[in-house]
């Protein structure tokens, strides 16, 4: 420690001679004895007076060696660049990386030089000092920040939801808006299979028949399919008069029933196609346009009159009172099923062009000679009138059994020749006497008369029919059919007739109860009684 004393001037000058005369003809400088920083300055007080620093000497200085920077003779403390003297080098101070002695500067990884440690260079996120890599939001770490990931549209960076022309976003293209047919994206504008553009399904092509789209083949109540209109297969207009029903094929192939009384008969199947129907006693029969099969309806009776015996296709079908029978397509032989009390349903092994059933009795054309042959009502019995006695070796074109009688064109000369109920019995009502000379295409034989077209006009001519009005069996205008008119076809019921204009392909009826006509406006014209 240094202890201040304030001196006069000769006082130290004394001090400065006295050392001297200790040293051996050497002379140290003043700052040996009072110090650098007291040589260099000596100050003063108020008074003027000088201070003085007097060092403290722990070890007078002996010798005649050096001495050393601590003031020591033959001492061993040095001073560095720094000015910090002792003994001990490993402390002497040294220059930094700017080339100060004693400086702060460093140098970092990077090498460059400074004393300030806060922009020392660091590693980048490829552990490169001062490299220039810099990982993006995604985590990938490069030095090109052109393919740093970026955010998508739903704010995911590095998402892949994108966002389609209709501004919908999201990870899936596969409900990418798309252009419609019109252009327009996201528009519901669609083109059918016949590349036709717009937003209407209800216009939208279609397959045919033939599964071309927007083509134009149709298929026929056959079932044909084609473009052409002129072989299609149509229901022939049949019409056919029962015991107090009658019905129709339209030419689509729908069957159309009317009656007198009862309903069942008229049930026709609901959207089933006929080819021809045939109507009974309260019971109906038709042959589908699909598999040729018979199906019937109306009052079942109890002999099975409604069910074939034979589920197989049919050319044609005809029923009677309380039975029916059919041609087979195949073999053209006949089958027959319901009442058979007279052997009515009990027919031969023969092929027939066509077939008519009566009440107790049916007949056919065989398709080997054209002769009628008839087949129940057995001679003798009760109800045999010698309606299942043909004239034999005649050849017919067309052949009709009523309930006592039977009538047939000739095929010879078209005159219409009739058998049973002969004249004086009990039901004979004139129904065999046909108008001779005269030329017929077709014959339909009822309960009691019997009506056919003539050759020459297409007007229908009827004659029989009980003379007596008001009996069970009686006149009701059946055999009275509308002068002047023309007919394609037509049939004779129990008690009605009916019949298809040439003119318009309307029905019309006369005879019993006017309900027996049609009551469909524009479908049937029910003529006056």
């Amino acid at each position: 420690m240094l202890t201040k004393h304030i001196i006069s001037a000769a006082v130290l000058l004394a001090l400065l001679m006295a050392s001297s005369a200790c040293v051996d003809d050497s002379e140290l400088p003043l700052q040996s004895i009072i110090g650098d920083d007291a040589a260099a300055e000596r100050p003063t007080d108020d008074a003027g007076t000088m201070t003085f620093v007097a060092p403290v000497v722990a070890t007078p200085v002996v010798g005649n060696g050096p001495v050393d920077c601590a003031g020591v003779r033959d001492g061993s403390a040095i001073r560095d660049m720094c000015g910090a003297c002792d003994e001990d080098p490993s402390n002497d101070c040294v220059q930094d990386c700017a080339g100060a002695w004693g400086g702060t500067a460093t140098e970092d990884r990077c090498a460059t030089c400074d004393a300030n440690p806060d922009n020392d260079c660091a590693q980048d996120c490829a552990g490169t000092w001062g490299g220039p890599a810099t990982k993006d939001m995604c985590g990938t770490c490069d030095e090109d920040p052109g393919n740093d990931c970026v955010q998508d549209c739903a704010g995911a960076w590095g998402g892949e939801a994108t966002k389609d022309r209709c501004a919908t976003c999201d990870a899936d293209p596969d409900n990418d808006c798309v252009e419609d047919c019109a252009g327009t994206w996201g528009g519901a504008v669609a083109e059918d299979m016949c590349k036709t553009c717009d937003d209407d399904p209800n216009n939208d092509c279609v397959q045919d028949c033939a599964e071309t789209w927007g083509g134009r083949a149709s298929e026929d109540i056959c079932g044909t399919c084609d473009t052409d209109a002129a072989n299609d297969c149509v229901a022939l207009p049949s019409l056919s008069a029962g015991l107090s029903h009658s019905c129709r094929v339209r030419a689509s192939g729908l069957v159309q029933c009317w009656a007198t009384s009862g309903a069942l008969q008229t049930n026709v199947p609901a959207g089933t196609l006929f080819k021809s129907v045939a109507t009974g006693g309260n019971f109906s029969c038709g042959v589908r346009v699909r598999d040729q099969r018979i199906e019937c309806w109306g009052e079942a009776g109890s002999s099975g009159r409604l069910t074939p015996r034979i589920d197989a296709a049919y050319a044609a079908v005809t029923t009677g009172l309380g039975h029916a029978c059919g041609l087979l397509a195949d073999t053209s032989t006949a089958v027959c099923w319901g009442d058979n009390n007279s052997g009515e349903s009990s027919a031969p092994a023969a092929a027939f062009s066509s077939i008519s059933a009566g009440a107790y009795h049916t007949c056919g054309i065989r398709q080997a000679d054209q002769i009628v042959q008839c087949w129940g009502a057995p001679l003798g019995t009760p109800n045999d009138h010698g309606q299942a006695s043909p004239p034999p070796g005649v050849r017919f074109s067309t052949v009709s059994s009523g309930f006592y009688h039977t009538c047939g064109v000739r095929a010879d000369s078209g005159d219409v020749q009739c058998w049973g109920s002969p004249p004086g019995s009990a039901t004979d009502f004139g129904q065999s006497k046909a108008p001779p000379g005269v030329a017929f295409t077709s014959v339909s034989c009822g309960a009691y008369h019997t009506c056919a077209i003539r050759a020459d006009n297409g007007q229908v001519q009827c004659w029989g029919a009980p003379p007596v009005s008001g009996a069970v069996v009686a006149d009701h205008g059946q055999a009275k059919p509308p002068a002047g008119v023309a007919f394609t076809t037509t049939d004779a019921g129990a008690m009605h007739t009916c019949g298809l204009r040439a003119d318009n392909g309307q029905v019309q009826c006369w005879g019993m109860d006017k309900s027996a006509c049609s009551p469909t406006a524009g479908d049937v014209f029910c003529g006056a009684l």
